[in-house]
């Protein structure tokens, strides 16, 4: 599987930690997709009970503007 090239594999991405799942006070879970850099994924990695409250990202900078942020 390490040889196997993937779309993300290339991708920065974050976990962003919160005390409290406040998106979901909106109704808001599962998956986001967005055309607006930098973030162009958005998971809730959040268990459906409990701790951690999370969201995963896939940051969308291309690798020609990393150097200028």
């Amino acid at each position: 599987m390490q040889e196997i090239p993937t779309w993300m594999a290339g991708q920065a991405k974050a976990v962003a930690i919160y005390n409290a799942p406040f998106w979901r006070e909106d109704a808001l879970s599962g998956d986001a997709m967005s055309r607006h850099v930098p973030t162009v994924e958005i998971h809730d990695e959040s268990p459906s009970k409990g701790e951690p409250y999370a969201l995963f990202r896939f940051i969308g900078v291309p690798p020609q503007l990393w150097n200028t942020l």
